[in-house]
């Protein structure tokens, strides 16, 4: 997530009212923001309006994102993700970073740019 083009993804669902969950193994609740804030700030128009919001939207815990998702978009392919996927039953999930090959045949599963 960290300056990352998923931030204008996040942006525009906030901004639609989307209730917006995020985890980041690298970026927890307790994390010091400031450096992600003031990059965050200094973008475009639905980053600024993110910036307040982005701390609450973090969870520590990835289970707890799966658990609360009506939808995934994953964005890193690591095996805390790979996991998270195989143990999100039917939940729609979009997969930026083809996390499996053979995930993709699931009917709930969506590849996007690759």
């Amino acid at each position: 997530m960290r300056e990352s083009p998923i931030l204008e993804v996040i942006a525009a669902l906030n901004g639609e009212g989307v209730k917006v969950v995020v985890h980041d193994p690298a970026i927890t609740p307790e994390t010091p923001l400031a450096g992600q804030l003031a990059y965050v700030r200094h973008g475009s128009a639905g980053l600024k309006s993110l910036a307040a919001d982005l701390p609450s939207m973090l969870r520590g815990d990835c289970s707890a994102v799966v658990e609360a998702a009506d939808a995934l978009i994953v964005t890193h392919a690591n095996d805390l993700y790979r996991d998270a996927v195989a143990n999100s039953g039917a939940t729609p999930v979009i997969d930026l970073v083809r996390l499996k090959r053979e995930a993709a045949s699931r009917p709930n599963y969506n590849g996007i740019g690759w």
